[in-house]
């Protein structure tokens, strides 16, 4: 039987996966800007709703905080007109605190999954008190989020000009490139971050990743190493060196980091399955299967799964098996298990 194993290892945009969500931060971003807030808005409506949507917010109350948000930037419209005309309205408390109601119900909108309607809002933020950086920091993650990672990376170079000692615009900026694939610029921006907090984990493992696609592999396994040196309990440091580890073809060292990162992280989805193609390397089918399992559990959606556990199931001789789950790859718009029916899957599956 003649068919091509996926070894595709999972990388950047799958770690991008595992990340914490933008709604785990809506209480820390609320918390972070409310004190520094000092503004006096001239329209006691605006100003009031502005306040119980941050109360609201604060206490997880996002869609109630969303309308409360809403309403006051109706009021400042209504009461205001003409501080809003044109791309440089003046500046002043009412446009400052306008600024600050679109950046908090951005939090809010991208909390709730709205991340279109919050990059939108983003846009109105950096436009009504052009040097808000966290709306920049905020736009530039979001969009990256929704994977328009060339937005992402024109709108953190614009922010990176205004504030170049700011640590996060670097290290988003550099994720953008990552994921557009270049790695030899992002590596520049992770440079850039690293020298402003040399204490970030984070900024070791994505630039490890952009290492690693470059096939540098030793400087790729030097910041992996310095990662979990950092925090020994990262599960994404672990991962990030277990993919390492299977580029260079040290499958069992790639199996004791999955295995680690499963430890401190059970539901690294992305773990599972590369542990899957570690086991698999080695000819531990069984174990391979497994993992496969585990990671579909962990993310349904996962055809690159499904596929490599048909393939498993294939070379343990488990044909009626094998074939739905590459059905079920090929149904989820996977190009390599729709090419299995119409190739050897003919005979295998009695298609």
């Amino acid at each position: 039987m003649i068919f091509l194993q996926n070894n595709m290892v999972k990388t950047t945009k799958d770690f991008g996966k595992i990340a914490g969500k933008l709604s785990c931060l809506i209480l820390l971003q609320v918390s972070a800007l409310l004190f520094s807030l000092n503004v006096f808005a001239q329209s006691t409506k605006q100003k009031e709703f502005f306040n119980s949507g941050l109360t609201k917010a604060k206490s997880g109350q996002l869609d109630a905080a969303i309308v409360d948000f809403s309403e006051s930037i109706k009021a400042t419209e209504r009461d205001f007109p003409e501080k809003l005309v044109g791309d440089n309205p003046p500046p002043g408390n009412e446009t400052k605190l306008l600024s600050q109601t679109y950046y908090y119900r951005a939090v809010a909108l991208a909390a709730t999954g709205k991340k279109l309607d919050a990059i939108n809002d983003l846009d109105k933020a950096v436009k009504f008190d052009i040097n808000f950086t966290e709306a920049y920091v905020l736009r530039g993650k979001t969009t990256n989020d929704i994977g328009d990672y060339k937005r992402a990376s024109d709108n953190l170079k614009v922010a990176a000009n205004l504030f170049p000692n700011n640590f996060d615009i670097w290290l988003h900026l550099g994720i953008a490139n990552q994921n557009l694939d270049n790695d030899a610029k992002a590596i520049e921006y992770f440079n850039s971050a690293i020298k402003i907090k040399a204490d970030n984990v984070q900024a070791y493992i994505e630039r490890s990743k952009s290492y690693l696609k470059t096939e540098k592999y030793n400087e790729a396994l030097t910041d992996a190493n310095k990662a979990v040196s950092m925090d020994s309990k990262n599960s994404d440091a672990y991962l990030c060196r277990g993919v390492i580890y299977r580029y260079m073809e040290e499958y069992e060292f790639a199996i004791r980091d999955y295995t680690s990162a499963i430890t401190y992280n059970p539901n690294n989805s992305v773990a599972f399955y590369n542990r899957g193609i570690a086991h698999s390397k080695i000819d531990e089918h069984q174990k391979a299967i497994q993992d496969y399992s585990k990671a579909i559990e962990l993310s349904p959606e996962d055809d690159e799964a499904y596929l490599n556990r048909g393939i498993e199931k294939l070379i343990l001789d488990k044909p009626t098996d094998a074939c739905a789950d590459i059905k079920a790859a090929a149904d989820l718009g996977n190009k390599n298990g729709k090419q299995f029916f119409l190739n050897e899957g003919k005979v295998i599956c009695n298609q």
